[in-house]
């Protein structure tokens, strides 16, 4: 089960979305995506670089039905 984004964490993120060159009509995917990220770095543990959490992610996620990719 994925858990709701924390709000403080969505708001700085929105920020952040609302600051790049991102089109706004991609936010949304953006938004899935750090829950995604978030929700796995709940369950698994990693002592390494961000980076590497990234790239485990990336990894968990290829073949999952429904997959949405970013733009």
């Amino acid at each position: 089960m994925i858990l709701e984004t924390p709000l403080d964490i969505l708001d700085a993120f929105s920020q952040l979305l609302a600051q790049s060159a991102i089109p706004d009509q991609n936010h949304n995917y953006y938004r899935k995506w750090l829950r995604y990220y978030l929700d796995f770095c709940r369950k698994n543990v990693f002592g390494v670089s961000s980076s590497q959490r990234v790239d485990a992610v990336a990894d968990g996620s290829k073949g999952k039905a429904g997959d949405d990719s970013l733009p």
